[in-house]
Formats: structure tokens, sequence, C-alpha cells
């Protein structure tokens, strides 16, 4: 499980960098706040995972990166409280982060099944 942290810890990264170069100042929509809970959500999902090692931490850490995504994709198709995301920001940030967070959920969606299998064959002992 420590291997698949790695990638929510990255999408913190870069969300962390995008929020000092670029979003510190931007206030439409909260832009500025939502980037710094969302950097720190990762943080705290990646020492969910390490600390608890099972399917909650795994599940919610992916849905927060399918959030994300899901937030990405709605702020540049359709704005976001009058916030113009091809306002000169570098969006080479967030094609890495959209490749994070996409890798990631699925990583941590693969370990999530791959817990429930391993609970539901797992040998209940008979009793006498």
């Amino acid at each position: 499980m420590c291997d698949r942290r790695r990638l929510s810890v990255a999408s913190g990264a870069i969300h962390l960098h995008l929020w000092n170069e670029f979003y510190s100042d931007i206030k439409n929509g909260h832009l500025n706040v939502l980037f710094m809970i969302q950097a720190v959500l990762c943080f705290v999902g990646a020492a969910a995972i390490l600390a608890m090692r099972n399917i909650l931490a795994a599940a919610s850490t992916a849905l927060l990166l399918l959030g994300t995504y899901v937030g990405y994709l709605v702020t540049r198709y359709h704005g976001w409280f009058g916030f113009d995301p091809g306002s000169g920001i570098d969006t080479s940030w967030a094609t890495w982060s959209m490749i994070t967070e996409i890798a990631g959920a699925l990583v941590l969606i693969a370990a999530a099944v791959m817990m429930v299998r391993k609970d539901a064959t797992a040998v209940v002992p008979a009793t006498a």
C-alpha cells in the first residue's frame, strides 16, 4: 500500500505548486482556497493510506482524485464562477495533474477491489 500513496502526494504537490505560482491570488469562485484544500487533502489521503491500510482510505482518496479531475473538466469547459482557465496560466501543469489523478484513482480503485476480494476469500476457521 505504500506505493499507492505516491500519486496522491504527487497530485497534492502539483496543486500546492500551482497555488503558489498562479492561483493564490485568484479569488473567483474561491479557486485559491480550493487549490490549497485539494493539496492538503491529498497529503491527508496519502497519510491515511499509510496509517490505516484499508479500503476506506484507498476508496476515499480515489474519490478525491476523481473529484479533482471532474472539477478540472467543469472549470475547463464550462468555467467556474467567471474564471477563465485560458487566461495565460501554464496548462502543462494541469496536464500532469490530470495524468497523476487519473492514474492514482485507477491504482487506488484496483487496490480497493483487491482488498474486497481478499476479505471475501478469507478462510473463516470452523468452530467446534
